[in-house]
């Protein structure tokens, strides 16, 4: 279970396209064409499985599965397919502590260790910072390889693996993705209501909205619409995953649901439900420069969007909501490898959406370069108008290898010696500029072009 919300690759390699007023109609058939080859060509690739859903005002515009629900039996997704949503799971956690602030019941105020005695720095942390990813505690992860994984654990075994360890840096002082907290704040609610959280969730937010295919032990689920989740995901080979008990990713990335119920979500947060609109305002205003009470949040070209993504082994998601113009972007996505490099078209669909460049899916033919070439590429790079903005540039098992701020992993795949697409991410070119023998640059066209200015 990581963060596989991608935000350092939308920042560093697009940007979403400016919004026209009048984007699509529900009659539009040449917008759900343009989407349907698009995604097409995505899945006939092995590059995309799962559900598509897309609103405007509150209404479905387009909707389809794509892939192989199972592809043993050889059934295909629909819009109705149950899948894993992981780390989609926050905004939903942070959507009870918003309704029990509202019950007078807490306040994102409160510290930690009012409703965690004894826990280290628990006077120090707010509910807030946890909310927010403020708080310095390390996260917790897991992977298909760690038995822990597999079978229910306690609360207390998770805490185990985070509990004890440092800080980070001071609550409050930097932002850092942290599972553990909203572990925590899964923790936090049981105490303040005295029942389960999934309990909670459950009468709080999937009855109210009539959220029937949504909930927590996806493992033991037995219903007909529930997807089978991948490890590999390719033409010649497809291997299901081992499944994450739910009590392992908890309040941080333990839900399940499918496109319906989470278009029901999405008419909610549009229409102020379950939360009054200053608590879904507050939710929406960044505490640090991207991120809220549980959301993501950006303004390009001077229009706001907000939105989560999910990564848990075998499954992917991604949730994108447009506030000004009321279109909602719902993704999931059946595959997920170790490596988590599955990269969700949010941005290419919202090209179509938004009539601004966009290419279908292309597979590419890999050449070898020479290793002192591939050396010469290796060092840090600099965004040349974000300098802060850097990734790292490697070589691992004879390939070379971008690292992202967030840690995410893109494998180059050259096309000449200077030219090259990436491995997992959709329509993405670039090239690096070498002059008199030294690399200069590299340069990523992506909806735009973006220079890379090597440092080092």
């Amino acid at each position: 279970m990581k963060n596989y919300f991608l935000v350092s690759l939308i920042s560093c390699f697009s940007y979403f396209p400016s919004l026209s007023q009048n984007v699509t109609s529900k009659g539009d058939t040449s917008i759900s064409a343009k989407l349907d080859e698009y995604l097409t060509s995505l899945s006939n690739a092995y590059k995309f499985s799962g559900s598509v859903l897309i609103t405007q005002g509150g209404k479905i515009i387009f909707q389809k599965g794509y892939g192989w629900k199972n592809a043993a039996t050889r059934t295909k997704n629909d819009e109705y397919g149950i899948f894993q949503i992981g780390s989609l799971t926050k905004p939903f956690t942070a959507e009870v502590i918003l309704k029990l602030q509202e019950q007078g019941k807490l306040s994102v105020h409160d510290k930690l260790s009012t409703y965690l005695p004894g826990y280290p720095h628990g006077n120090d942390i707010t509910i807030e910072n946890l909310l927010t990813h403020t708080s310095g505690i390390p996260g917790y992860d897991v992977e298909e390889k760690d038995t822990i994984a597999w079978t229910p654990v306690s609360k207390a075994d998770i805490m185990k693996l985070f509990k004890d360890l440092p800080l980070e840096f001071r609550p409050g002082a930097k932002y850092a993705y942290s599972n553990s907290g909203y572990f925590l704040l899964g923790s936090i609610i049981e105490k303040v209501t005295g029942k389960p959280y999934e309990k909670v969730m459950r009468e709080m937010i999937f009855e109210p909205l009539q959220m029937s295919h949504s909930g927590f032990d996806f493992i033991h689920l037995r219903d007909t619409l529930k997807v089978t989740g991948y490890a590999e995901y390719q033409a010649n080979r497809q291997r299901p995953v081992h499944l994450i008990d739910s009590t392992v990713s908890y309040a941080a990335g333990g839900m399940y649901s499918n496109a319906i119920d989470l278009y029901k979500w999405a008419k909610s947060i549009s229409t102020n439900s379950i939360l009054s609109a200053n608590s879904w305002k507050k939710a929406f205003m960044p505490f640090t420069p991207n991120y809220g009470y549980g959301w993501m949040i950006d303004s390009m070209n001077g229009r706001a969007y907000v939105g989560h993504s999910g990564g848990i082994m075998g499954f992917t998601a991604y949730f994108v909501y447009f506030p000004a113009e009321d279109i909602d972007i719902i993704l999931l996505n059946n595959f997920l490898d170790e490596q988590g490099t599955v990269i969700l078209p949010v941005r290419d669909i919202t090209a179509i959406l938004f009539n601004k460049p966009y290419m279908l899916h292309q597979d590419t033919k890999e050449i070898k370069i020479d290793d002192s070439l591939m050396n010469r590429y290796t060092g840090t790079y600099a965004l040349s108008n974000a300098p802060k903005r850097t990734l790292i540039v490697t070589i691992k098992n004879g390939h070379l290898q971008a690292t992202l701020s967030d840690k995410t992993i893109l494998q180059f795949v050259f096309q000449t010696n200077t030219k090259f697409q990436f491995k997992t991410v959709t329509n993405a070119a670039g090239e690096f500029v070498v002059e008199n023998g030294e690399v200069q640059k590299m340069i990523i066209f992506q909806n735009g072009q973006y220079e890379w200015n090597k440092m080092k």
